[in-house]
């Protein structure tokens, strides 16, 4: 057995983890590597879509690997193949599918660029929330996951879309791998294209072995619903991968039970995610910020907006459901409506359409109401959603009368709507996500919060520039990560008992050679093949 981490060794995110063996190759998720796309690129320098495969190939974020890219991603005008040739990395190779372990992009973005008969295989909730974000962002060559928009080229050998009044989009091929049951809401929405072109699809399958090897999926607790975990049976044994997880979510539970139950397949290697790690010698005491889980969120938000006197606006993650469902609970309890923007109204449609008996239709929820930002126009699915929710639609002049009446979620790329809310003494913005990463993120929180003072709107929770921008020590316990800390992490994977470690999604891996003596730990180098 030969394993190959194409991304995600040294770093965190943009996993790329090609095994093969007996004559199948597959790859436990295909994502976007965001530590390599921004030392390239930036809001307005992106890839050109109109070189295809050029740009991530060259920078690279994409292994070179002939026969698995989509034909119509080479451009004639450019010598792919000589590139491809000249990597010294190079090989030739057919792959039998991808194993998704949940939506993040980090995680799919980049099965965009796979052939589309390559299988995919997850959970209905990943496959669900996929087409639902690949829907809401049309144009972006990187997000198209579940469905492809063919290409062609112009006259000038450059790549543009076919004409999307001649030629469908074409569906990829999605297996659900222990799914319980599929729903016709779910298989109806799988078919129906959200732009305007025709798509043509496969249904959603049940199939539960790739090229014949034996697969496992489990549930596990992480910052989006439907996250999952793998087991494949292979001739040397059982080859596990984590995907990203966490015990600190609601759903906690589900990640000790698939630590349990992986641990009676007597594993041969367990692939490991490792992003709370801080340091080879991460001190694994559990302080304060360690012990906080969704429940303190909950309450502390709560208290948040029980004691607001004018507008809240929660700003969470993208397709961070868990959270807005908390924020739905905390509306419903202190007799506020909670106004969604249009993409979190189609993407909890669509998970309630897999799941319906956990999350109620947004169109019917009483407390769910739609804002409709500014904008000159719209997509072909916004229109239909608006068309649909107009009964229930708001926008910031509807939230102005009424302040103490609402909840808006939104985040800091929507915060020039505040200028036509114009915001009661005593609003607040309560910050529910992660804390600053990059330069970037700084700048945009210096931005917000400038437009916070600019209308008087109390920050709770938003990262502060006097400490770094990390969230001062008072106002901790309005986010927890979607990943666990050391001892936890530690702790499963002692539990799961494996012959072999192999860590990822990490930039200490030295960390789990230090803490884990008592097993072989393999540290995985970008594009290098381990042999088992």
């Amino acid at each position: 057995m030969q394993l190959t981490v194409y991304d995600g060794a040294g770093t965190i995110g943009g996993n790329k983890i090609l095994v093969e063996t007996q004559g199948t190759a597959f790859s436990f998720d295909f994502g976007i590597s965001y530590s390599i796309w921004s030392s390239y690129f930036e809001e307005y320098l992106k890839p050109r879509a109109a070189r295809g495969i050029l740009d991530p190939f060259t920078v690279g974020m994409l292994p070179p690997i002939d026969g698995i890219y989509r034909d119509d991603y080479f451009p004639s005008s450019v010598d792919m193949k000589a590139n491809f040739e000249a990597h010294p990395e190079f090989r030739k190779l057919e792959l039998n599918g991808i194993l998704l372990s949940h939506a993040h992009l980090d995680h799919s973005g980049h099965i965009s660029f796979l052939k589309e008969n390559i299988p995919v295989y997850c959970s209905p909730l990943t496959a669900a929330i996929s087409k639902a974000v690949q829907d809401t962002s049309q144009g972006d060559f990187e997000k198209e996951v579940c469905y492809k928009i063919p290409k062609e080229e112009n006259e000038d050998g450059f790549i543009k879309s076919s004409n999307f009044k001649k030629v469908p989009a074409m569906g990829r091929p999605f297996h659900l791998v222990n799914p319980g049951s599929v729903g016709d809401r779910l298989q109806e929405f799988w078919k129906t294209s959200a732009a305007g072109r025709e798509l043509v699809s496969h249904p959603l399958t049940e199939l539960a072995e790739i090229n014949g090897l034996p697969i496992r999926r489990y549930t596990v607790d992480h910052s989006i619903f439907g996250s999952s975990a793998f087991a494949v049976e292979t001739k040397e044994g059982w080859v596990v991968y984590t995907g990203d997880m966490r015990l600190s979510g609601r759903k906690g539970h589900l990640t000790k039970s698939f630590a349990e139950a992986v641990s009676k397949l007597n594993p041969v290697v367990l692939i490991t995610e490792g992003t709370r790690i801080y340091g080879e010698d991460d001190a694994i005491d559990v302080g304060y910020n360690d012990q906080v889980n969704e429940d303190n969120v909950f309450q502390n938000c709560l208290n948040a907006v029980k004691n607001a006197k004018g507008l809240v606006i929660a700003d969470f993650g993208p397709r961070n459901l868990e959270r807005l469902l908390t924020f739905l609970e905390i509306a419903k309890q202190t007799g506020r409506k909670l106004a969604v923007m249009s993409k979190d109204a189609y993407i909890l449609e669509q998970v309630h359409a897999a799941i319906p008996n956990e999350v109620a239709d947004p169109l019917f929820e009483e407390t769910i109401v739609l804002f409709r930002d500014v904008k000159s126009s719209m997509s072909t699915w916004e229109k239909v959603l608006l068309d649909k929710y107009g009964h229930k639609m708001i926008d910031g002049r509807t939230v102005r009368k009424s302040q103490k009446d609402y909840i808006v979620c939104m985040s800091f790329l929507d915060i020039n709507e505040l200028i036509d809310i114009n915001p009661d003494e005593g609003s607040v913005y309560i910050y529910s996500s992660s804390e600053a990463y990059s330069e970037e993120q700084k700048i945009d929180f210096k931005r917000l919060l400038n437009w916070l003072r600019l209308f008087n709107v109390k920050p709770i929770g938003v990262p502060d520039p006097s400490c770094d921008f990390k969230v001062r020590d008072d106002e901790k316990g309005y986010h927890v990560s979607g990943h666990m800390m050391a001892n936890d992490l530690l702790s499963i994977i002692r539990t799961i008992n494996p012959k072999i470690v192999v860590p990822v999604h990490t930039e200490h891996p030295g960390f789990f050679k230090k803490q884990l003596e008592e097993y072989q730990v393999f540290v995985p180098q970008r594009g290098k093949k381990l042999e088992f």
